[in-house]
């Protein structure tokens, strides 16, 4: 039943909504306002790189060369529609150094992709060292930083403030 209705499923399907989402904002350790469900990582990393390059001034995107397709797709989408696209490779154990991260970045980067943990590899990304490079969260010059955290999820505690992300 659709949430918003007004009959007794909807109602139903609303107070079941709400618990989820204050469960897994708890999860989280974040505000339940501040979750936007969707249908799953694919459409959530769409949001994140392709929402906020698109909301951004900056035409100049940063990925990581070992990004999800999810990312990549959406890194490549923006690259086809006239932005600048730089893809940082990893090191020789799978990591992508937050200086290279840092020196890719310029001063139209609209958005920073580097997910938490690698899917193929298992690799656990820097992201907190690459968001304090960034700057301060609020800064109108520093990047969106969007993270693909769903092979990390559940490995671990995911903290999103802690990694410092606009987006998770």
């Amino acid at each position: 039943a659709n949430p918003a209705s007004a009959h007794a499923g909807g109602a139903a399907a609303s107070r079941a909504l709400a618990q989820a989402r204050a469960e897994v904002a708890a999860a989280l350790d974040v505000e339940p306002a501040e979750l936007l469900f969707t249908s799953g990582g694919t459409e959530a990393d769409a949001l994140g790189v392709l929402g906020a390059a698109r909301a951004a001034r900056g035409r100049h995107v940063v990925v990581s060369a070992l990004e999800h397709p999810a990312v990549m797709r959406c890194a490549e989408a923006l690259a086809a529609d006239g932005y600048a696209l730089d893809i940082v490779p990893p090191d020789r154990n799978g990591i992508v150094a937050a200086d290279a991260i840092a020196a890719a970045v310029r001063a139209d980067t609209a958005v920073v992709a580097l997910m938490l943990v690698n899917n193929e590899l298992g690799t656990r990304q820097p992201v907190a060292e690459v968001a304090q490079r960034l700057g301060p969260p609020g800064d109108r010059k520093r990047p969106h930083l969007h993270v693909d955290a769903v092979q990390g999820f559940g490995l671990g505690r995911l903290r999103p403030r802690a990694l410092g992300a606009d987006s998770v």
